[in-house]
């Protein structure tokens, strides 16, 4: 449909026209895909990255990522990689750029990059240090703006006492949420699911409680039908649960 329009542009000898054909929303992705292929474009890697931090589609911005990465070194395609993660406009970019970011140091200048979106620094934390279990910079995330950040660090595991600490004074309920269903303090989940706290997170709490006791004490003293009654549900279900010593 497009033949001699591809074949012009396959032959175009001038970049910044080549580089505005592959901005152009309106054009077919075959026509743009033959001007990133025209070697003026391809070997020029300012346009290329270009094109890539400003591109909106993830799959054309594959094709441009190939090209910009072919016959580079390791530690080449590692830093033209760590910049897209870092400055693409596009999130769906950045997280693909960041499935093939393995040096360690760029993931952990991502981690703590403010300037990067939250999604894309908390899977940096989350490929960096799920492995080992812990962050030197624990404190410095649990710190950070971003809730997803946050939640990061949670995921790898941190003592009860400073997911306590997170639950009492942290402001967003959905990084409460996430301390809540790591804490194995029974006691104070016992505590928490009577505190009058967020409906949503009590519910929550409740479900995550593996102690039948003061499952009861919490059905039992609450002044709260919803709460007494999600106490005992989740007391029906613990009970009806097969024994692990039985199961086969």
């Amino acid at each position: 449909m497009s033949y001699y329009l591809d074949r012009a542009i396959e032959n175009l000898d001038d970049e910044n026209r080549l580089f505005e054909l592959c901005r152009m929303d309106s054009l077919k992705v075959d026509l743009k895909k033959t001007a990133l292929k025209n070697p003026k474009l391809a070997k020029n890697q300012g346009l290329l990255m270009e094109i890539i931090l400003k591109e909106n589609s993830f799959f054309f911005a594959e094709h441009a990522i190939e090209i910009l990465l072919d016959g580079k070194s390791d530690e080449e395609r590692q830093g033209l990689l760590f910049e897209i993660v870092n400055n693409a406009e596009s999130v769906d970019i950045a997280y693909g750029a960041l499935k093939s970011l393995r040096n360690k140091d760029y993931l952990k200048r991502t981690a703590l990059n403010t300037h990067t979106p939250g999604e894309i620094r908390a899977r940096a934390i989350s490929i960096l240090y799920e492995p080992i279990g812990q962050s030197e910079h624990e404190d410095v995330f649990l710190g950070d703006d971003d809730w997803r950040v946050r939640s990061a660090i949670i995921n790898l595991g941190t003592s009860d006492d400073a997911l306590i600490g997170i639950v009492n004074n942290d402001g967003d309920n959905r990084v409460r949420q996430k301390a809540l269903i790591h804490i194995g303090n029974d006691e104070f989940l016992h505590d928490f699911a009577l505190s009058g706290d967020c409906l949503a997170l009590v519910f929550s709490t409740i479900n995550h409680m593996e102690n039948r006791e003061l499952l009861r004490s919490v059905r039992d003293s609450s002044d709260d039908e919803l709460i007494r009654a999600c106490a005992q549900d989740r007391i029906d279900f613990l009970e009806a649960k097969p024994s692990a010593l039985f199961s086969f």
